[in-house]
């Protein structure tokens, strides 16, 4: 991506005769930026630079500052270059490596507008600018996060939106806006707008898409991290003076509130309900992804260690595999509902508070009215009409 606007590269490219020394170490660098390329593409042209001097080093550097630039960042598919003032857009493909070093392309959006020199005073081009500082935002949010098939059609939405606004303010700033052209761009600049609008809306979908698939990539790894820990947890224990302990129901335990964790996640991911917050970035995604089993199998194992102490009632069969299946089930409830461990985490604080937690403290005014309301009852009940008295009957 290129710099914020108003800044668009650096001093050297845009000032007059210079040595010139950054950019020699650029080309013998081999590694270029955009807003580097298309400034001393600009400035190698007497419309843009009047010194002969400066633009014939310019002309001899600037074919070397591309290929630094192809090589840094992939090869050109498409660009636009405005012809009245700096500014263009480019899209790149670049080959990399990812996961087990499978091949992939890379693609890259590159905006350089300097917004002072294509606004010309009017309405329209600053709704331009506007939009163009907008494209230049969305784009470099999904150079970010998107990636593959989902990052080129978004780009090359943007692209679009780009190309045809800076086609527009160059046409402004070579004939400057008529009554006659002001009508048609407007109502290409609510075209324009529309088309940024699904471009958001796209880019939204396709970041929560990938959030999501990180997500559950990030559970797989802290699943299979689990599994290490369980099994050399497992043989630690089983080889240590603590053998008696039931490891069937432990790992059971753990694993199934692992596994609760998980199909909760799914469920929610199947019907729509997952919330993340994509903008954190995948690697943040993804380690969050790797808690959420660990939390599942941590929760299940405090519900087991407090069923197993007789905190609450319940009976547990003497079988072996019954109490397996029985203490395993309870472990996927209690990883796929959080608020089980969590109730029963407030039940056990409660046990050892003189207040259990949930119930309200008795307060001086509640005890106030509870004794006000005994003696409204009291009263009644003495104010209540009695039976007639019966007369005493006695026998002779």
């Amino acid at each position: 991506m290129s710099a914020d606007p108003g800044k668009a590269a650096a001093p050297e490219a845009f000032s007059g005769p210079r040595p010139h020394s950054e950019a020699r170490t650029a080309v013998e660098n081999k590694s270029a930026s955009f807003d580097f390329w298309v400034a001393y593409f600009y400035y190698s042209k007497p419309k843009f630079n009047p010194d002969d001097a400066d633009r014939s080093i310019r002309q001899q550097l600037v074919q070397g500052l591309y290929e630094g630039f192809v090589k840094e960042h992939g090869q050109v598919i498409k660009s636009y270059f405005c012809g009245e003032f700096l500014g263009a857009v480019a899209l790149t493909k670049e080959a990399t490596k990812g996961l087990f070093g499978r091949l992939h392309d890379r693609y890259e959006l590159h905006i350089l507008f300097n917004i002072l020199d294509g606004a010309t005073g009017d309405e329209e081009s600053v709704q331009l600018a506007e939009l163009l500082y907008n494209c230049q935002q969305l784009a470099r949010n999904a150079n970010d996060l998107l990636e593959g098939p989902d990052l080129l059609v978004c780009l090359d939405l943007i692209y679009w939106i780009v190309g045809e606004a800076l086609a527009r303010l160059d046409e402004n700033r070579a004939q400057g806006p008529t009554q006659a052209t002001v009508e048609l761009h407007r109502s290409l600049l609510d075209t324009w707008k529309d088309k940024f609008e699904d471009a958001q809306e796209f880019y939204s979908l396709s970041a929560k898409r990938g959030a999501e698939t990180k997500y559950f990539a990030g559970m797989m790894a802290g699943l299979l991290a689990l599994l290490i820990v369980g099994v050399v947890a497992g043989v630690g224990l089983a080889l240590s003076p603590a053998s008696g302990l039931p490891l069937r129901e432990l790992e059971g335990t753990f694993f199934g509130g692992a596994v609760g964790a998980i199909v909760s996640v799914m469920a929610r991911m199947t019907k729509g309900k997952l919330t993340l917050d994509y903008e954190i970035g995948s690697a943040s995604v993804f380690r969050i992804g790797m808690f959420r089993p660990v939390i599942g199998a941590v929760n299940a194992t405090f519900v087991y260690f407090v069923l197993g102490a007789g905190l609450f009632r319940l009976t547990i069969p003497s079988g072996i595999w019954t109490r397996f299946f029985l203490f395993t089930g309870i472990a996927f409830v209690a990883g796929f509902s959080e608020r089980l461990a969590q109730d029963m985490l407030g039940r056990v604080e409660g046990a050892f508070t003189s207040s259990p937690r949930g119930e309200p403290q008795a307060t001086p005014g509640a005890s106030r009215g509870r004794t006000t309301r005994t003696r409204i009852r009291s009263m009644r009940a003495r104010m209540k009409p009695s039976s007639p008295p019966q007369d005493d009957k006695t026998t002779s």
